[in-house]
C-alpha cells in the first residue's frame, strides 16, 4: 500500500501545529496562525497532474481539475523564530539589498549579534525610476498571471528585453519571443538581479 498521501497529510498537520505549546500558550499559538499564515485553495491549473500515475493517492478516478489547498507562510521572522526554537546557532544572510538593516532585522524578529552593512555603491542622484506602460510599438505592457497577451510579450521583448528581477519572467519572455521570431531582440544571455 502507498502511504504518500498520508505522509502528506501528517506534514501538513506538524507544520499547522508546530511545537507542543502549553495549555496557556494555545491561544496565542492560535492567534499567531492566524496572524502570520494563510490558507488559499485555487484550482490545478498545472500539466503534470494529466499524466498517467499508479500512484492512487496522487490520481483522481475522474477527469476533473482538482484542487490545491495551500497553507501560506507570510511571516518571516515567525519562520526565523522557529530556526532558533529548534537550536539554529548560525545564520548567514547575505544580499545586496538588506540596507538598511535596522528594517530588515525587526522583520526577520531575530537578533544579528555580527553585522556588516555597507552603504549603497549607487548614489541616489545616480538612478532614474519609471514605469513603461507601452511597448515602441503602442502595446499595453502587462505582466499579470495568467492575463498576459502574446502581444505584450513580444512588446516587452522589443522593449526592455535584458532586464528581469527573476529568471521565471525572463523565461517566459524568451520562449514566447523564441515563438514568434524575435529571438535576436530578446535572446540575451545577460541576466540581472536586483
Amino acid at each position: 500500500m502507498n502511504t504518500i498521501g498520508l505522509q502528506k497529510l501528517s506534514d501538513i498537520i506538524q507544520l499547522v501545529f508546530s511545537g507542543e505549546p502549553a495549555e496557556k500558550d494555545r491561544l496565542q499559538q492560535r492567534q499567531t496562525s492566524t496572524a502570520h499564515f494563510k490558507v488559499h485553495i485555487h484550482k490545478d491549473t498545472s500539466h503534470h497532474s494529466e499524466k498517467q500515475t499508479t500512484d492512487m493517492w496522487a490520481s483522481s478516478p475522474s477527469k476533473k481539475q482538482g484542487n490545491i489547498l495551500s497553507y501560506w507562510c507570510f511571516s518571516p521572522g515567525f519562520r526565523m523564530q522557529e530556526l532558533g526554537n529548534q537550536g539554529v546557532r548560525c545564520i548567514i544572510l547575505t544580499s545586496s539589498t538588506l540596507s538598511p538593516l535596522t528594517s530588515f532585522a525587526a522583520e526577520m524578529r531575530i537578533p544579528f549579534p555580527v553585522s556588516l552593512e555597507n552603504r549603497h555603491a549607487i548614489e541616489r542622484d545616480q538612478i532614474f525610476v519609471s514605469i513603461i506602460e507601452r511597448g515602441p510599438d503602442r502595446v499595453y505592457l502587462s505582466s499579470a498571471f495568467d492575463r498576459c497577451p502574446l502581444e505584450s510579450m513580444v512588446s516587452l521583448g522589443n522593449t526592455v528585453g535584458k532586464t528581469f528581477t527573476s529568471y521565471q519572467p525572463f523565461s517566459v519572455i524568451t520562449s514566447k519571443s523564441e515563438q514568434t521570431c524575435v529571438c535576436p531582440v530578446v535572446y540575451c544571455k545577460v541576466f540581472h538581479m536586483f
